[in-house]
C-alpha cells in the first residue's frame, strides 16, 4: 500500500525544560516512531498515526456499506493487502450467521466470504494470521448453545478461501471440564510452532489461566495440554508480562469479591518463565490502592499505570505513573478523556475522546513529553495494525520487585 503524507505535528510543551529541548534540538522528531494504523467503521478511512503526522491510505468506503452496524473485529492483513472484518448475516427475527469477510484494499472492492463450510459454525470468537500472513486462523462456534456442538478453528487459504485445515474441540484436553467437549476453542498468536489452544464455553466466563495445547496446521499435529497460559497478562514481543492484578497481603479494597475483584498491584514476569508461577510485585501505591489498567510503553523499557477512580473503580483517574526498569516513578496527569491506544518505540501514544485527536507521549530517561499529532478521528476507531516491539530490551534487565508494607 501507498501512503500520501497529508499532515505534520505541533509540540506541546509541558514544562519550560521541554519548551527548551524543543528550541535547541529542532529535528527531535525527525525519526518517527513505528506508525500505528487506523482503520474506522463509520467512514471506510484507512490511515497511518506517525509522529510525523497522518497518512491517509486507501478509500474502504464499500466496507461500511456492506457491514453496516454490523461489522466488528477489524483486522489488516500484515502485507496490508487486505482487510478483515466479521459481519453478521441476519437469517430470521432470532437467528443470524456471523463469519469473516475480505475487503481488497488497493481496489477497495468488499467482500469476499470465508465459508467456514460447517452450517453449524455460526458465530465467531476471534482469530489470527499466519506468521507469513497467508492464511487466517478463525475460532467458530455454534449459536445453538443448548446443542453443545464442539467448537472449531478453521483455518482459510487468504489467496483463494479455501479451508486448509480444521480442529474440533473434541480433540482438545478440557482440563478444567474433564470429559466434556467445550462449545468453544481460544488461542494466542500463531508462531512458527503453530497455536496455543485450549476450550471455552463460549456464552460463560472463560478460564483465565490454565494448560494449553500447541496445535500445528501444517500437519495438524497436537501436542498434550501441558503449556502455561493466561488471558490477564500483556505480553511484550520478547515474552516478558505484565498484569495489574489483586494481591490480598497488601492494602487492598475491603468489598473486594468476584473472580477479577479490584486491581491494586502491578505483577511481573521475565521470559521463559512459566505463566502458573508466582509474579512478583513490581508496584504498589499505598495513596491510591485502585488500579485501572498497567500497558507496556517505550518498547518495553517502561510500564504505564494508570489508576482508578475511587468511587467507581472500573473508571481511569487522571493520576498515572511510568515505572523505569529501575524502579523509578515518573508521576504524571493524563487527562480522563484519553485513552491508551498503542506503544511506541519510545513512548506510546493515546486518543483524546473530548477533541477526537491523537496524543503522543514520548519518554526520555524520567522525563516525559507530551506531543499533540494533528490527526484527528471520525466516529469510533479500530487499529488494525501495530509494530511489535520489545527488540531493545537487554537480557536481564528486569523490574525490581517490591514488598508488602
Amino acid at each position: 500500500m501507498q501512503w500520501k503524507q497529508i499532515g505534520a505535528f505541533a509540540l506541546l510543551a509541558l514544562s519550560a525544560s521541554a519548551a527548551t529541548m524543543q528550541d535547541t534540538v529542532p529535528n527531535v522528531l525527525t525519526v518517527p516512531f513505528p506508525e500505528i494504523v487506523i482503520y474506522e467503521p463509520e467512514t471506510g478511512a484507512l490511515y497511518n498515526v506517525t509522529a510525523e503526522g497522518t497518512q491517509t491510505g486507501a478509500n474502504m468506503s464499500d466496507v461500511p456499506a456492506f457491514a453496516r452496524q454490523n461489522g466488528y473485529n477489524y483486522m489488516l492483513s500484515p502485507n496490508r493487502s487486505k482487510l478483515l472484518f466479521v459481519s453478521t448475516e441476519i437469517v430470521s427475527e432470532n437467528d443470524g450467521f456471523s463469519t469473516y469477510y475480505v475487503a481488497d484494499v488497493a481496489s477497495g472492492a468488499c467482500c469476499t466470504k470465508l465459508d467456514p463450510q460447517d452450517p453449524n459454525m455460526t458465530g465467531v470468537l476471534q482469530a489470527v494470521f499466519s506468521p507469513d500472513g497467508s492464511q487466517l486462523a478463525a475460532a467458530y462456534h455454534s449459536n445453538e448453545y443448548d446443542a453443545m456442538m464442539p467448537g472449531q478453528v478453521v483455518v482459510f487459504d487468504l489467496a483463494t478461501g479455501a479451508v486448509v485445515a480444521r480442529l474440533e474441540s473434541s480433540r482438545l484436553e478440557n482440563t478444567f471440564a474433564p470429559g466434556r467437549a467445550e462449545p468453544g476453542i481460544l488461542f494466542t498468536d500463531w508462531n512458527e510452532n503453530g497455536l496455543l489452544v485450549w476450550p471455552s464455553c463460549v456464552m460463560c466466563e472463560p478460564a483465565m489461566e490454565g494448560l494449553a495445547q500447541n496445535w500445528n496446521p501444517a500437519d495438524d499435529s497436537l501436542s498434550a495440554a501441558n503449556i502455561p497460559y493466561s488471558l490477564q497478562d500483556v505480553a511484550l514481543a520478547n515474552g516478558e508480562r505484565l498484569r495489574a492484578a489483586f494481591d490480598p497481603s497488601y492494602p487492598n479494597n475491603p468489598d473486594a469479591i468476584g473472580m477479577l475483584p479490584i486491581p491494586n498491584v502491578v505483577t511481573y514476569l521475565p521470559p521463559q518463565v512459566s505463566a502458573v508461577e508466582t509474579a512478583p510485585v513490581v508496584y504498589f501505591n499505598p495513596d491510591n490502592i485502585y488500579i485501572n489498567r498497567a500497558q507496556w510503553v517505550a518498547d518495553g523499557q517502561a510500564i504505564l499505570i494508570i489508576h482508578a477512580d475511587q468511587a467507581e473503580w472500573f473508571m481511569q483517574s487522571d493520576e498515572a505513573y511510568v515505572l523505569l526498569r529501575n524502579g523509578t516513578r515518573v508521576p504524571l496527569t493524563i487527562p480522563m478523556t484519553r485513552q491508551f491506544l498503542a506503544l511506541t518505540s519510545d513512548g506510546w501514544v493515546m486518543t483524546d475522546t473530548e477533541t477526537s485527536s491523537y496524543v503522543y507521549y514520548r519518554l526520555s530517561g524520567a522525563t516525559v513529553e507530551e506531543i499533540a499529532l494533528d490527526a484527528t478521528f471520525t466516529g469510533y476507531h479500530v487499529v488494525v495494525e501495530t509494530a511489535r516491539l520489545g527488540a531493545s530490551v537487554m537480557p536481564g534487565q528486569m523490574f525490581p520487585a517490591i514488598t508488602a508494607p
